[in-house]
């Protein structure tokens, strides 16, 4: 099978692994950088991780065991950094979305402001009408109180001259009854005297015959015709003079009745004219019936257009109390998810911390590892006791090189012994005499010793 043969940029060590492992993360066995392998040997050796670590065996346990707590707790730092940068990736995840929220309830605000202009315009549209519409009520009212009250006004005025021609007319009409009461009587106290008239004009009548009877006696008793002539002449003479009188009574009480008639007349005729001006006035309070009936149908339309304006606007102030007590909500929610942001920050802020302390730990970490390295470049090289690695006699060594056996990963104890026998033998090899005197060997021919590390083998340089 196909092998691929590179070097630790790190530490220069060999590594051999199959060829189907390329692209494969794996760590150096001797200073655990974390690499990756090449897709084939003349291929670029990536480092992900950079870690240079000293491998010292034999008397320096304890410094290794050291370096293996400070490993551990770089280690640890690294996984608590990890921890933390994935707690602050979270963190600012949340921080997005919780800023993608504000975002969306900012333009839900927005979009419930802009649909609640034009109800406030509608509203502003409907209170201003309703102002016209007062206004235009008050202004019929008031006309329509004016000529209400015109009509009051001149209803009163006919009224009161109604009632005053009328106590005119009754005043007349009484004075007109009491002038023809007072003619009646007069007529009635004439009525005898009119017999008594009548009866003296009989008795001149018969007094005439009776002369006219005696005239032919008259030359036998002139003497006494004369005087009774002369007695019943003074007599026809007062008749003649009463009946003058009485004439004249009679054309003074025609004459007063003629008056009384044409008073009456007169009184009539305003009466008539009363009559007419009330039948005018009720005319015109006929006219007047309709305009107070459509002024009230115009107060009952102006009532209902009022009411379903304030049915409006009462709907209008619900819909805008709904929509401040949801923008009200809105503003809650944004100031909780303000809230929630600078909790969030101050998470961040105390990410930010944490990671910067396992940096300050990291550092601090770093003079140990240059510690150790120092102590890999100073202390002596000598063979490891039997206790620290359990290696296998050395063997005859051949030019040829051994395949190397393909096993399961090694465990980190595992490969930490396997990296302290490695350091042990080649400090063994280096101070072992050669035998038989042979001459030193070039790098081609050093033998190669291999690991159980999986689909990895690590080539020993001595």
């Amino acid at each position: 099978m196909a092998e691929i043969k590179f070097r630790c940029p790190e530490c220069t060590q060999k590594i051999a692994v199959e060829a189907s492992a390329a692209g494969v993360k794996i760590d150096c066995p001797t200073c655990h950088s974390r690499l990756v392998i090449p897709n084939s040997e003349t291929g670029p050796v990536e480092v992900l991780v950079r870690r240079k670590l000293a491998i010292v065996g034999g008397s320096s346990d304890a410094v290794y065991a050291e370096l293996q707590k400070a490993q551990a707790k770089a280690e640890k730092a690294v996984e608590e950094l990890n921890q933390l940068r994935e707690k602050h990736t979270s963190a600012l995840q949340d921080a997005q979305k919780e800023k993608e929220t504000l975002t969306a309830a900012h333009k839900a605000l927005e979009d419930e402001a802009a649909a609640l202009r034009p109800l406030r315009d509608e509203l502003t549209s409907v209170k201003k009408s309703l102002t016209d519409a007062a206004q235009r009520e008050a202004q019929l009212r008031a006309s329509a109180e004016n000529v209400v009250a015109t009509i009051a006004d001149e209803l009163k005025q006919t009224r009161e001259k109604h009632a005053a021609a009328m106590q005119a007319a009754l005043k007349e009409k009484e004075s007109f009854i009491a002038a023809r009461k007072a003619l009646e009587d007069e007529a009635a106290v004439l009525r005898p005297l009119r017999d008594e008239l009548s009866k003296t004009a009989a008795n001149a009548a018969e007094l005439r015959t009776q002369i006219a009877a005696a005239q032919s006696d008259a030359d036998l008793a002139r003497a006494d015709a004369n005087a009774a002539t002369d007695a019943h002449a003074a007599q026809l003479e007062a008749a003649n003079s009463a009946e003058a009188g009485l004439r004249a009574e009679v054309a003074a009480a025609q004459s007063q009745r003629a008056q009384g008639e044409a008073r009456l007349t007169e009184h009539a005729a305003k009466i008539e004219s009363l009559h007419a001006e009330h039948t005018q006035m009720t005319g015109v309070i006929e006219e007047l019936l309709p305009l107070r009936e459509e002024l009230a149908v115009a107060q009952r339309e102006l009532r209902t257009l009022s009411e379903s304006a304030a049915e409006k606007v009462r709907g209008y102030e619900t819909r805008l109390e709904t929509a401040k007590n949801s923008e009200a909500g809105l503003h809650k929610q944004l100031a909780d998810l303000e809230a929630r942001n600078k909790a969030a920050q101050e998470r961040i802020t105390e990410h930010s911390a944490h990671i910067e302390t396992a940096v300050r730990r990291v550092m601090e970490l770093q003079p140990e590892a240059e510690a150790a390295k120092l102590l890999r470049t100073s202390f002596p090289k000598h063979r490891m006791n039997s206790h620290a690695c359990a290696t296998t006699p050395d063997r005859p060594r051949s030019s040829r090189p051994r395949r190397h056996a393909k096993t399961r990963p090694h465990s980190p104890r595992h490969a930490s012994l396997i990296r302290s026998c490695a350091n042990s033998r080649r400090g063994s090899r280096r101070s072992s005499p050669r035998p038989n005197g042979s001459a030193r060997r070039t790098r081609k021919d050093w033998p190669r010793s291999s690991a159980r590390t999986g689909n990895l083998r690590i080539i020993s340089p001595h």
